[in-house]
């Protein structure tokens, strides 16, 4: 489960089901981020701020 982390503490051989589970965070509202959009012979970038808390591939606003 790629991207996820546990929200309690798990005992060794012990079930693991969704509801333990939460997105990792690895993006914070106000963190630095570069916008891009790419087309067939145009690339675009521009520096923005993220607007709100993000994991591993999660598209948010900016």
């Amino acid at each position: 489960m790629d991207g996820l982390s546990v929200t309690r503490g798990v005992v060794a051989g012990a079930a693991v089901v969704m509801q333990d589970l939460q997105r990792s965070l690895v993006m914070h509202k106000g963190d630095p981020v570069m916008i891009t959009y790419t087309a067939p012979g145009l690339k675009l970038a521009i520096a923005g701020r993220a607007m709100e808390d993000a994991g591993i591939r999660q598209q948010i606003k900016a």
